[in-house]
């Protein structure tokens, strides 16, 4: 599959950017992919059977009212008129000119340690540099749509962002699906300043026939507050992987996720939340429902440093199975150095509750609409502190 890749590949030479895609496919070679941590429970030896090239862009496609739009990987300079009236948006080769000292971090050799940010590093289409000033408060949302329009292509959106000291903003990413098979492979990278608020919200719902791996690099200095929620049904493989350094007191973090699998579908989440600083909160929180023979693991780590004290830091996965077949893998993780810390960590794996089916069978309702009223009931928390809409 990464032979195929390489040797179709448009690879710009040269420049800033160039130099930092070379450097990232170096690292890529070296260490191609382990069947380990992360990528334990993924079928890789089925991905390694693919072939896919890198995908073209296609402007014939709409792009409904979004404000940042990346056909098949490519960011359309098209797009976020009004979102440039309030701060800058600009394609990531034009944004290394100006922004050069703030952006070379996110190609550093530590946020590089993951297989796939260095193939997104390498071989990323066209990428988006967003960058809010300070006190920029926006009231409506900033929709980012990736739109995949290439079977059997490699679709990798990279988008950088900056909220500058005391923004705020909401950011919901979704997915426009016109083709039957390709591998996505999003990069997102974030970086809050003192006091600034960010919201988002990702819908990683795809076909079963994709792949899709999605990574999220998230860095908060003092008081800054993020919230991420994600939603998927799963495909040949859903894998998300987030990491968030709390590098400034008093700043914290939720991560929220739900995932229903139906038939052979899979996904898989990592979760890395990194306590650097003194005073600074994490919550770590993910359901899923599992039917047939869908397969779903979850990885959440805690990492709190010597100089973290004042820690609280907490994380829980639960998972209902409504299959004997399907298969659920649970790891939370804690590893703790300072002293003054309250944190706790936990996972469940259950089946529908019989007494409760019992209760709403005896009061005349069918057997599907009970278990349909029970699995709801094992969602509805995440979806409304999510405010999905529809699940």
């Amino acid at each position: 599959m990464f032979t195929e890749l390489v040797q179709t590949w448009p690879c710009s030479k040269g420049g800033t950017l160039g130099g930092f895609r070379e450097q990232a496919y170096r690292a890529f070679c070296k260490d191609l992919l382990k069947k380990e941590g992360v990528y334990r429970y993924l079928p890789l030896s089925r991905l390694n059977q693919e072939a896919y090239v890198p995908s073209d862009v296609v402007d014939a496609i709409p792009h409904t009212n979004s404000d940042i739009v990346f056909v098949n990987g490519h960011f359309l300079e098209s797009t976020g008129k009004q979102l440039r009236k309030k701060g800058v948006l600009e394609p990531l080769p034009k944004a290394m000119l100006s922004y050069e000292g703030f952006l070379r971090r996110a190609f550093d050799a530590k946020r590089l340690e993951d297989t796939f940010v260095r193939l997104n590093a390498a071989f990323h289409q066209q990428g988006a540099f967003l960058y809010l000033p300070p006190n920029t408060r926006l009231d409506v949302p900033i929709k980012v749509t990736y739109v995949m329009d290439h079977t059997q292509g490699y679709i990798a959106p990279r988008l950088h962002v900056l909220l500058g000291k005391q923004s705020k903003a909401c950011i919901c990413i979704n997915r426009v699906i016109n083709s039957l098979n390709y591998l996505e492979n999003s990069y997102l990278d974030i970086t809050l300043e003192e006091g600034a608020q960010l919201t988002m919200q990702t819908d990683m719902r795809t076909l079963p026939s994709s792949w899709t791996f999605d990574r999220c690099h998230a860095l908060l200095k003092r008081g800054a507050q993020l919230s991420i929620a994600s939603i998927t049904e799963g495909s040949l493989s859903v894998n998300s992987s987030t990491v968030v350094v709390l590098d400034g007191e008093n700043s914290s973090v939720d991560l929220q996720g739900l995932y229903h699998l139906k038939g052979d579908c899979e996904s898989h989440y990592s979760l890395l939340v990194h306590h650097r600083k003194p005073s600074c909160s994490s919550n770590q929180y993910f359901k899923g429902v599992l039917e047939d023979k869908s397969r779903a693991s979850f990885s959440g780590k805690i990492l709190v440093d010597p100089v973290a004290q004042r820690t609280q830091a907490y994380q829980l996965n639960r998972n209902l199975m409504l299959s004997s077949e399907a298969k659920a893998y649970t790891l939370p993780q804690l590893e703790i150095f300072a002293d003054d810390v309250r944190a706790s960590h936990g996972a469940t794996i259950s089946e529908l509750d019989k007494s409760m089916l019992f209760y709403l069978r005896s009061r005349g309702i069918s057997e599907a609409l009970a278990k349909t009223m029970l699995v709801d009931g094992f969602k509805q928390d995440i979806c409304r502190s999510a405010d999905w809409n529809v699940v």
